[in-house]
């Protein structure tokens, strides 16, 4: 690493060096210092040409699409006026210019991993910088407290090997250096932020997890696939309660007192682990009750917003959840969709806010003022969310876009209109599929059904007048008529249609709609009597207009 005359560390917070420590040469590579390693990385922010970031000292911005060129190097010279550092994807052939331009410029330019995706290499940044100002407070086994990524490097020593901190989920909360000295996998699970799904079935059918979680001993696998080194696993426990587990790569199985060194090991990271978890529930917690704020309204929604640095000149409320099951059975399937929307949000839209909030995953997106490309950019925004997600989770996931919010007083507005659409798309029909993706723009008369039908559901629907005559001459008759009205009403008076609906003859139908108009008080010409039969009829069972059928 470069070290320059101004390279001392930071009296406080995350310094680049820091980042570059934590995460290891496999996902950044330095490439210029010309002011040293010991600089400010204190905020992240996206370079974006059409509404440039703000860039000050301390901001790493993340150069998504730069190549070499006049934009790069005026970018360059900024980023070096304001002490920031740049990270870009640069390609081994133009490593050696950029570095020599930043050197010449002063600017601090580092190189990502290309395997990794804008994504991953963000979370990865989030979570190294969130662990660094544990370091300078309180300590626990000579460790920073909560500081995961020095626990794991701790550990590592003890069992000389590369380890992963995980928890319960097999989600990736921090990892020691000498990961190259693992395999392709755990790469993968580290920028993944969570082991492959291809692993985690065959541990799970294989019966590793269970054995891993029931013992107080750490445990060897060696047969996880092709191309993986052994796993040293043990279970990290508080209690009774699971905290998660600690994977060390290694090459074969560790002496007797190894394996011991790592299974004490295990009690020191329950320690940080719980520090951790308390900080982050207090940090998820106040951010909860900012976003809550804001889309209930009120005189502190502006204060709300300001802090959670949400604005734009106007908003979109996003509403996402699952299609079956309630927030005890999703809980994991949330939290996906919450991490997922909210990394992916960071990059696209800076200023929006994500939370989960009654078993649902809200975002509010900054939009433009018209109404149209908005809209637009919502259902794009969402699409390319759904598609970072896994498989199994984005086909069981169903995400609703609210109305226009022309300011910051009209979110809740549009959190209704979310709320409903989503409503609305749990409740379809069986047999029927749910899209994926509405707004309420082409969901507002479903919408629209669905709130009148709430407001009915608080007393029976009873049929009265002509449509009980027509359930009392079908009891006696066993005739068709309410089916027939039912299909009649809803082909909107086309006979040819709700015949093949029905599956009868054309002229079988216009008999049967004869009948129909010689039932006292029945007037299909009409219009508010149509209505009010149709929605009833809606309302009604379908089986109670058909229990006079043979």
């Amino acid at each position: 690493m470069e070290k320059g005359a101004e390279g001392a560390t930071e009296p406080g917070g995350t310094t680049l060096e820091h980042l570059l420590a934590t995460l290891g040469p496999g996902v950044l590579q330095l490439l210029a210092a010309p002011s040293g390693t010991g600089v400010a990385a204190t905020s992240l922010a996206v370079h974006d040409p059409t509404d440039p970031p703000a860039i000050s000292r301390g901001t790493v911005l993340l150069g998504i699409g730069l190549t070499p060129g006049r934009e790069l190097s005026q970018l360059m010279q900024r980023v070096a006026a304001e002490g920031a550092i740049l990270l870009l994807k640069a390609a081994p052939a133009q490593s050696g210019e950029l570095a020599e331009e930043a050197r010449r410029e002063g600017t601090s330019l580092v190189s990502v991993a290309h395997g990794a995706a804008w994504l991953q290499i963000l979370s990865l940044l989030r979570s190294a910088m969130q662990a660094e100002p544990a370091r300078r407070g309180e300590e626990l086994g000579g460790v920073a407290a909560g500081d995961l990524f020095a626990v794991a490097n701790a550990v590592a020593a003890v069992i000389d090997a590369p380890v992963t901190i995980e928890d319960p989920q097999s989600r990736v909360l921090a990892y020691s250096a000498r990961q190259d000295e693992a395999d392709e996998p755990r790469r993968v699970t580290i920028l993944g932020r969570q082991v492959p799904d291809e692993y985690f079935r065959r541990l799970q059918s294989s019966g590793q997890f269970r054995r891993i979680y029931s013992s107080a001993e750490p445990v060897y696998v060696d047969d996880i696939g092709p191309g993986v080194l052994p796993r040293l696993a043990v279970a990290v426990r508080a209690g009774d309660e699971l905290l998660g587990s600690v994977w060390a790569a290694v090459r074969e199985r560790p002496d007797r007192r190894r394996i011991e060194e790592f299974a004490r090991a295990a009690r020191f990271v329950a320690i940080h682990l719980l520090r951790h978890r308390i900080d982050a529930d207090l940090q998820r917690g106040l951010h909860t009750e900012l976003m809550t704020l804001v889309l209930d309204g009120g005189p502190l929604a502006a204060d709300a917003a300001s802090r959670l640095g949400l604005a734009g000149e106007a908003f979109r409320v996003v509403a996402a959840g699952m299609r079956q099951g309630d927030a005890v059975d999703n809980q994991l399937p949330l939290a996906r969709l919450a991490d997922t929307l909210s990394l992916h949000l960071s990059v696209l839209h800076r200023r929006a806010g994500t939370a989960v909030i009654g078993g649902v995953v809200y975002a509010v997106i900054p939009t433009g003022a018209d109404a149209e490309a908005s809209r637009q950019v919502a259902h794009q925004t969402v699409d390319s969310f759904l598609a970072r997600l896994p498989a199994a989770v984005a086909r069981a996931a169903i995400v609703a876009i609210g109305g226009q919010a022309q300011r910051l007083e009209d979110v809740p507005g549009s959190r209704r209109d979310a709320d409903r659409v989503l409503r609305v798309l749990r409740r379809v029909d069986a047999g029927d599929t749910p899209p994926a993706v509405a707004d309420i723009e082409e969901m507002h008369m479903h919408v629209l059904l669905d709130r009148l039908a709430e407001v009915a559901a608080n007393e029976p629907i009873i049929p009265m007048g002509a449509l009980r005559l027509l359930f009392e001459r079908d009891a006696k008759h066993r005739s068709h008529l309410v089916e027939t009205l039912r299909a009649y009403l809803d082909c909107f008076g086309d006979v040819a249609l709700a015949a093949r609906r029905l599956q009868v003859h054309h002229n079988t139908l216009r008999y049967r709609i004869e009948r129909l108009r010689e039932i006292p008080g029945l007037d299909l010409d009409d219009p508010e009597q149509r209505l009010a039969l149709q929605l009833q009829l809606r309302w009604l069972p379908r089986s109670d207009s058909r229990r006079a059928s043979p």
